[in-house]
């Protein structure tokens, strides 16, 4: 009698690209770079993994167990001003598939400045007064001039923007 012996392979693996989300809505766009030496944490019951992307922001994990994963940022290894957008991705692996898992990151985009009251001096001469409690809006985003006339719009999205004072009245 003779016997015949058939091992199973297991071809799960999990693929994508970490990507700058630009326009920060979660989605990848075609212009939207790929950030190079980013650490993904992939975590199951069983432990975790750990995979860098390439210089295109691919990366790929073969061989893993089907199960519910997450996908993290080793926030460490993101470029300087950007943020991984959240805590963890959940990801279920089934046996025999490649998943695409793309992971938005975002960069951090501020506007600084300062605002003044520009008036004409005693001389003639333009002088500027400070201006401090005057609120700034831009994006959805409002802040206001503190006590030495400075303000700082953070989490800014990429693209054009109108910065405007906010009436009081």
């Amino acid at each position: 009698q003779d016997r015949v012996n058939f091992g199973v392979v297991n071809f799960a693996r999990l693929i994508g690209n970490v990507f700058n989300d630009y326009v920060q809505d979660g989605e990848r766009h075609t212009d939207a770079p790929g950030l190079r030496n980013v650490t993904l944490v992939i975590s199951s019951a069983g432990g975790e993994s750990r995979t860098t992307t390439n210089s295109a922001g691919d990366y790929e994990i073969d061989d893993l167990p089907p199960g519910e994963y997450t996908v993290s940022v080793d926030p460490a290894t993101l470029p300087p001003n950007y943020v991984f957008a959240a805590d963890a991705v959940p990801v279920q692996i089934r046996p025999t598939a490649t998943v695409v898992k793309d992971v938005p990151v975002r960069a951090l985009r501020s506007i600084a400045g300062h605002v003044y009251l520009r008036r004409s001096s005693e001389e003639g001469e333009p002088a500027r007064q400070p201006l401090s409690g005057v609120q700034i809006a831009a994006n959805q985003i409002s802040v206001t001039t503190d006590g030495e006339d400075r303000f700082v719009l953070h989490d800014l999205p990429a693209g054009d923007f109108r910065v405007t004072l906010v009436p009081a009245k």
